[in-house]
């Protein structure tokens, strides 16, 4: 049996979007308009058992962490995925492996998102992450007619807003093309990245409920009412950051001050 691993190619594009919708279950239009912003050769790796692939796992460039006096890049792996038949051989391990040496021959810091909380452990210990972030779930109820104005934006325009908000606080500045993916993923969850006043927020309907990913506003509470009014509810969940309670939402493999805003990530 032979076992390679290495970078993805474009001509992995039919394996691996069934390898992906085998494992996440995504149509192939939302595969595709992953692939557009993060083609395989640019940040996938594959994991091939007798020239098949058997797992993946993308590293998503192009963002970088923001403290007072410093930048760093970093990678954000996503969409880490093992086909059925072959789990349990250690595969998934094996790429989180080849990654890290990759980022440390960069000096990347690396960070993920886990699926669901009973992965953390599995990337704490594969992944050598050090630090976990969490996050907490606010529900507001209408309370009043805010004069906000809510109005779409593009990838560019949220980020732009987004670093006005943010400031000097420790934060990723997010690449446009994740942002890119981002809004594609909220329209077709029914929401979108908006400009709320002079701050911005990502937010999408989930079971019938209007869910804010995040929110940079000087008036919390007015944003939200502007929100509930524009997409026509009388309650909404808003995700926030929180020292160490609530949610584990993020974990990370490297230096970065535990109170730092991760922003989105592509769920």
């Amino acid at each position: 049996m032979s076992i390679l691993i290495e970078r993805a190619e474009n001509a992995d594009q039919p394996e691996l979007h069934q390898l992906w919708q085998t494992v996440f279950g995504d149509d192939p239009e939302t595969v595709q308009t992953f692939f557009d912003r993060f083609p395989p050769e640019a940040a996938g790796w594959v994991l091939r058992e007798d020239g098949k692939i058997q797992s993946m796992a993308w590293l998503l460039p192009g963002s970088w962490l923001l403290t007072e006096d410093a930048m760093q890049a970093v990678g954000y792996v996503y969409a880490v995925a093992t086909a059925p038949e072959a789990r349990g051989k250690g595969y998934a391990a094996a790429l989180m492996k080849a990654i890290m040496a990759f980022a440390d021959q960069r000096s990347l810091l690396l960070y993920t998102r886990p699926a669901e909380e009973g992965l953390f452990p599995w990337y704490a210990k594969c992944m050598e992450a050090g630090s976990v972030g969490y996050l907490e779930e606010v529900t507001y109820t209408k309370s009043g007619s805010s004069d906000l104005r809510v109005s779409p934006v593009e990838a560019l325009e949220y980020q732009t807003l987004r670093e006005a908000q943010l400031g000097a606080a420790p934060h990723l500045l997010l690449s446009e093309a994740l942002l890119r993916v981002q809004k594609q993923y909220l329209i077709d969850a029914g929401g979108d990245l908006f400009q709320v006043g002079d701050g911005c927020c990502a937010c999408e309907i989930r079971d019938g409920r209007l869910y804010v990913l995040e929110l940079f506003a000087d008036d919390e509470t007015a944003a939200m009412d502007a929100l509930m009014r524009q997409f026509q509810v009388e309650s909404a969940t808003l995700r926030k950051p929180s020292e160490g309670t609530g949610t584990p939402v993020v974990c990370w493999r490297g230096a970065a001050p535990n109170t730092t805003n991760f922003g989105l990530f592509l769920e």
